[in-house]
């Protein structure tokens, strides 16, 4: 008998026993602190007075174990005690005696509420199965970092600045808050988490905290998609006098650093990593070239023909010291590319084996109408007066922006 009252004792579930008539016989105590009541008042205490009318919903599955002798359990059930809001997992158990003479119930209460508040934080930032997923796996929650190959999308609304001095700060709250929505339910869709707000950026991860074989495909199609989406965005912020916003957007895949970065009483999840400065350089360097979607090579590579890709130059981005090919995403397969483009691409073929004068034939073609292909045929201009040394490997150092 004292051995199985220091097991009752010693639970850190909220463990209740009641007679036949709902009076409670035995609480351990951690009931007693879940439910702040004194042991003086528990002895036959009626666990309907308890629990009250704003539990009603217990208490009738109470009522149902009385009456059909069956356990039941209760998942996720809110429960309000005083003025408090719980959430808790409960077993409602007949207590019968060797005989099978039913003399009460268990009633065994698990606290969930701190595992609930966690969920909902994390949904604001990643979609229900993945929060389960990480909430499943406590070792992930605690602080730390997991090396793994993940896809980074920066995005970006273009000229803000100027946006946001023509507008009042209660607007722009509301402009922001609507475009958010918007562009993080496309995110959350294809299974992205998203890192942080950045003014008016959004930083999203696909694969972390874990991973798919689809990352950079399900990025470039949330890239796409948030394009698409300022179609009726824009018809919708017409109301506010607020002129249509372009975004821009930057792609890149690699290894990353994952994991909880701060404090135990403050942290946050992110990633960390050259390939998190990279698309972020992408989506600025869309500036320069007038393009919308921009994707380095090892992106380029994992999506492999599912996209309407285009190449856009070979580039020394700031912070590194190895060019990389960069791309433009124009759309899904089935795109109809349209004949500037075309020319643009013949051009970029002339170019890189050093035919400045074809090449400026094709970027003339294409020049009002595809920006890329201005900037090229001042490149262009400027080589055939001084032209490149034998060895020029057809790299543009983004440091030095509009030089050529």
């Amino acid at each position: 008998r004292n051995y199985l009252e220091s097991i009752h004792h010693s639970m850190t579930d909220s463990l209740i026993t009641l007679n036949n008539n709902y009076a409670i016989i035995t609480a351990n105590d951690a009931a007693r602190n879940f439910f702040q009541i004194d042991s003086k008042r528990l002895p036959f205490m009626d666990i309907r007075v308890l629990l009250g009318q704003q539990n009603a919903k217990i208490v009738k599955q109470i009522e149902k174990v009385y009456q059909f002798k069956q356990a039941i359990t209760e998942y996720d059930a809110p429960l309000r005690i005083g003025e408090a809001d719980k959430y808790i997992n409960i077993n409602f158990i007949p207590l019968n005696d060797t005989q099978g003479t039913q003399k009460g119930q268990v009633l065994i209460f698990e606290d969930i509420s701190m595992e609930k508040r966690m969920k909902r934080t994390l949904t604001r930032y990643m979609t229900k199965d993945i929060a389960e997923k990480l909430l499943s796996d406590p070792d992930r929650i605690s602080l730390g970092g997991t090396s793994s190959k993940a896809t980074i999308l920066f995005s970006d609304i273009s000229d803000f600045t100027v946006i946001s001095e023509n507008l009042p700060p209660e607007k722009i709250v509301e402009f922001l808050n609507k475009y958010y929505s918007i562009m993080v339910d496309i995110v959350f869709k294809h299974s992205g988490t998203l890192d942080k707000y950045i003014g008016d950026g959004i930083m999203a991860v696909f694969g972390v905290p874990y991973t798919h074989t689809d990352d950079a495909e399900r990025a470039v199609r949330t890239s796409l998609e948030m394009v698409g989406s300022l179609v009726q965005f824009n018809k919708e912020i017409r109301r506010f006098g607020i002129p249509p916003i372009k975004i821009r957007i930057g792609i890149s895949t690699g290894t990353v650093i994952s994991g909880n970065i701060g404090s135990e009483k403050r942290m946050d999840f992110t990633v960390i990593g050259d390939v998190v400065n990279i698309s972020s350089r992408l989506e600025n360097l869309n500036k320069y070239y007038g393009t919308t979607i921009l994707m380095e090579e090892n992106t380029r590579r994992e999506i492999g023909d599912k996209f309407a890709v285009r190449p856009i130059d070979l580039a020394l981005i700031k912070g590194k010291s190895r060019p990389i090919e960069i791309f433009e995403a124009m759309g899904d397969t089935g795109y109809v590319v349209p004949e500037e483009k075309i020319f643009f691409s013949k051009g970029l073929e002339h170019y890189r084996k050093k035919e400045f004068s074809k090449a400026l034939y094709h970027f003339n073609l294409s020049k009002n109408d595809d920006p890329p292909s201005l900037k090229f045929l001042k490149r262009c201009e400027h080589f055939i007066k001084n032209p490149p040394p034998n060895d020029w490997n057809c790299v543009w150092d983004s440091k030095q922006n509009e030089q050529t």
